[in-house]
Protein backbone atom coordinates (compact mmCIF):
# COMPACT_ATOMS: atom_id res chain seq x y z
CA UNK A 1 0.00 0.00 0.00
CA UNK A 2 3.17 2.28 0.70
CA UNK A 3 4.71 1.66 -2.57
CA UNK A 4 1.06 2.48 -4.10
CA UNK A 5 0.63 5.81 -2.55
CA UNK A 6 4.13 7.05 -3.43
CA UNK A 7 3.97 5.85 -7.03
CA UNK A 8 6.43 3.11 -6.46
CA UNK A 9 4.83 0.25 -7.49
CA UNK A 10 6.49 -0.33 -10.93
CA UNK A 11 9.58 -0.93 -9.33
CA UNK A 12 9.08 -3.70 -7.39
CA UNK A 13 6.98 -6.01 -9.83
CA UNK A 14 9.76 -8.84 -9.69
CA UNK A 15 8.97 -10.35 -6.22
CA UNK A 16 5.35 -10.54 -6.57
CA UNK A 17 5.68 -12.32 -9.55
CA UNK A 18 8.55 -15.10 -8.00
CA UNK A 19 6.57 -15.08 -4.86
CA UNK A 20 3.07 -16.67 -7.04
CA UNK A 21 5.23 -18.32 -9.65
CA UNK A 22 7.83 -20.32 -6.41
CA UNK A 23 3.99 -20.55 -4.25
CA UNK A 24 2.36 -22.40 -7.76
CA UNK A 25 5.05 -24.74 -8.40
CA UNK A 26 5.83 -25.29 -4.83
CA UNK A 27 2.31 -26.32 -4.04
CA UNK A 28 1.49 -28.65 -7.23
CA UNK A 29 4.62 -30.83 -6.57
CA UNK A 30 4.15 -30.30 -2.45
CA UNK A 31 0.52 -31.24 -2.70
CA UNK A 32 0.71 -33.85 -5.24
CA UNK A 33 3.39 -35.69 -2.97
CA UNK A 34 1.97 -34.77 0.34
CA UNK A 35 -1.87 -33.83 0.28
CA UNK A 36 -3.00 -30.50 1.82
CA UNK A 37 0.34 -30.18 4.06
CA UNK A 38 2.33 -29.36 0.54
CA UNK A 39 0.00 -26.94 -0.39
CA UNK A 40 0.88 -25.23 3.23
CA UNK A 41 4.61 -25.92 2.39
CA UNK A 42 4.10 -24.02 -1.01
CA UNK A 43 2.56 -20.90 1.00
CA UNK A 44 5.35 -20.89 3.82
CA UNK A 45 8.09 -21.13 0.45
CA UNK A 46 5.94 -18.38 -0.88
CA UNK A 47 6.21 -16.17 2.24
CA UNK A 48 9.96 -16.86 2.84
CA UNK A 49 10.89 -15.87 -1.52
CA UNK A 50 8.90 -12.82 -0.47
CA UNK A 51 10.40 -11.59 2.35
CA UNK A 52 14.31 -12.21 0.95
CA UNK A 53 12.82 -10.29 -2.29
CA UNK A 54 12.05 -7.30 -0.27
CA UNK A 55 15.43 -7.35 1.50
CA UNK A 56 17.42 -7.79 -1.95
CA UNK A 57 15.53 -6.10 -4.17
CA UNK A 58 12.73 -3.88 -3.03
CA UNK A 59 14.10 -2.29 -0.45
CA UNK A 60 17.29 -1.23 -2.58
CA UNK A 61 15.05 0.26 -5.17
CA UNK A 62 12.22 1.82 -2.95
CA UNK A 63 13.78 5.09 -2.22
CA UNK A 64 11.44 7.96 -1.40
CA UNK A 65 10.76 5.37 1.35
CA UNK A 66 13.40 5.94 4.51
CA UNK A 67 13.90 2.99 6.51
CA UNK A 68 16.48 0.75 7.96
CA UNK A 69 16.58 -2.63 6.92
CA UNK A 70 18.74 -3.46 10.27
CA UNK A 71 15.47 -1.88 12.47
CA UNK A 72 12.44 -3.81 9.87
CA UNK A 73 14.66 -7.43 10.16
CA UNK A 74 14.86 -6.60 13.89
CA UNK A 75 10.84 -5.54 14.51
CA UNK A 76 9.23 -6.83 11.92
CA UNK A 77 10.72 -10.27 12.01
CA UNK A 78 13.07 -11.24 14.56
CA UNK A 79 10.60 -9.91 17.74
CA UNK A 80 7.44 -11.62 16.60
CA UNK A 81 9.73 -14.84 15.62
CA UNK A 82 11.07 -14.79 19.45
CA UNK A 83 7.18 -14.03 20.84
CA UNK A 84 6.14 -17.66 19.23
CA UNK A 85 9.34 -19.80 19.44
CA UNK A 86 8.21 -21.17 22.97
CA UNK A 87 5.02 -21.93 21.45
CA UNK A 88 6.23 -23.09 18.22
CA UNK A 89 8.78 -25.51 20.23
CA UNK A 90 5.98 -26.45 22.65
CA UNK A 91 3.77 -28.09 19.66
CA UNK A 92 7.39 -29.40 17.81
CA UNK A 93 7.78 -31.36 20.52
CA UNK A 94 4.60 -32.86 21.17
CA UNK A 95 4.42 -33.52 17.76
CA UNK A 96 7.48 -35.56 17.87
CA UNK A 97 7.23 -37.47 21.40
CA UNK A 98 4.36 -39.85 22.90
CA UNK A 99 3.93 -38.07 26.11
CA UNK A 100 1.15 -38.49 28.57
CA UNK A 101 -1.16 -36.37 28.60
CA UNK A 102 -0.24 -33.98 32.18
CA UNK A 103 3.07 -33.54 31.09
CA UNK A 104 1.57 -32.54 27.22
CA UNK A 105 -0.46 -29.86 29.33
CA UNK A 106 2.13 -28.78 31.32
CA UNK A 107 4.62 -28.26 28.59
CA UNK A 108 1.45 -26.19 26.36
CA UNK A 109 1.03 -24.15 29.79
CA UNK A 110 4.52 -23.42 29.93
CA UNK A 111 4.89 -22.32 26.29
CA UNK A 112 1.60 -19.91 26.05
CA UNK A 113 3.26 -17.77 29.56
CA UNK A 114 6.39 -17.92 28.01
CA UNK A 115 5.20 -16.42 24.75
CA UNK A 116 2.82 -14.13 26.64
CA UNK A 117 5.93 -12.84 28.90
CA UNK A 118 8.16 -12.63 25.43
CA UNK A 119 4.91 -10.28 23.85
CA UNK A 120 4.73 -8.38 26.64
CA UNK A 121 8.30 -7.82 26.80
CA UNK A 122 9.50 -8.06 23.37
CA UNK A 123 6.70 -8.15 21.01
CA UNK A 124 5.08 -4.59 22.08
CA UNK A 125 6.35 -1.56 22.06
CA UNK A 126 5.45 0.88 24.78
CA UNK A 127 2.53 2.41 23.84
CA UNK A 128 0.79 -0.65 22.78
CA UNK A 129 1.42 -1.89 26.56
CA UNK A 130 -0.28 0.97 27.86
CA UNK A 131 -3.38 0.88 25.27
CA UNK A 132 -3.80 -2.53 26.74
CA UNK A 133 -3.30 -1.67 30.23
CA UNK A 134 -5.77 1.14 29.83
CA UNK A 135 -8.05 -1.59 28.59
CA UNK A 136 -8.03 -3.88 30.63
CA UNK A 137 -8.37 -1.07 33.78
CA UNK A 138 -11.92 -0.35 31.57
CA UNK A 139 -12.62 -4.29 31.73
CA UNK A 140 -12.14 -4.56 35.14
CA UNK A 141 -14.57 -1.44 36.06
CA UNK A 142 -17.56 -2.68 34.08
Amino acid sequence: MTLIGTGQQRLVTITPLLEGISNLVVSLIAGYLFGAIGVAIGTLVRGIVGVLGNFVYNMKRTVQIEFCIGDYLRDGLLRPLACALPLTAAIVTLSLYDSPVVRGYLLIGTALVSAALLLWRLGLVGSEREKLRSWCILLMQS
